[in-house]
């Protein structure tokens, strides 16, 4: 599984640094995370190459469509899920035309229900960098309460029974939820037996004190035997 070890001496360092809860480990996972992320783009475009026609893949977190975009070239049926709805309007038009690429205007999260979709400051003047930063988890100083805006969330486990079949992927970058989602999955074998692979941005950078909660997170997904679920994504 996806759970990479160190290769060089920096990164043996920067390894056992990681698990010390203070600055000084919360610095070296960043570090770390930086050197694995590149192991992971790779690991990504390599799985690419096995998905066509026929598969299932999941886009959970669009934004405005690149990486669906990339999933739409292999041919699969892509489910693409992004809440916010301004980013929304731009991802329709980004993939206007693409038969294979049905869009959903919902958040992703353990549970389904209503929940406040939270934007950074300066969102509408420099939307290109900060839709990307939507969340509904981070309530930090660099989100603007009065640009806050209520969407519908649907459970992970929804999002799979839509499926008809098996899923080959799933891209998961939802902004802080995606801890819940681990953690619900940890515990439900029915549904971790329904994909294939795994790509997650776990974002303990926007909040350090994450960082215990993802490196248990790797301990788990480095025993399973399937599916591969990579926590180093972009």
């Amino acid at each position: 599984m996806a759970d990479y070890k160190p290769r060089t001496l920096a990164e043996k360092a920067l390894d056992r640094l990681q698990h010390l809860d203070n600055r000084i480990g919360h610095s070296a996972a960043r570090k770390l995370g930086r050197r694995y992320r590149k192991r992971a783009a790779h690991d990504f475009a390599e799985r690419l190459r096995t998905i066509g026609p026929g598969d299932i893949v999941f886009d959970l977190g669009a934004n405005v469509g690149e990486v669906t975009r990339q999933l739409a070239k292999t041919g699969a049926t892509v489910h693409a899920y992004e809440p916010d709805p301004v980013t929304f309007v731009h991802l329709e038009t980004n993939l206007r035309g693409l038969p294979n690429v049905v869009l959903h205007p919902r958040a992703v999260g353990a549970e389904r229900g209503t929940v406040k979709l939270m934007r950074s400051k300066g969102f509408l003047s420099d939307f290109g960098r900060l839709s990307l930063a939507s969340t509904i988890v981070f309530d930090t100083a660099r989100v603007d309460p009065a640009l806050a805006v209520e969407v519908e969330m649907v459970s992970f486990r929804d999002v799979l029974a839509q499926a008809d079949g098996r899923v080959a992927l799933v891209k998961m970058d939802i902004e802080g939820a995606e801890l819940q989602i681990l953690d619900m999955l940890s515990g439900a074998p029915d549904l971790l037996a329904r994909f294939d692979t795994m790509f997650v941005e776990t974002h303990q950078y926007l909040r350090p004190s994450d960082t215990r909660h993802v490196l248990r997170l790797r301990e788990w997904v480095a025993s399973l035997a399937q599916p591969d679920i990579n926590l180093h994504w972009h």
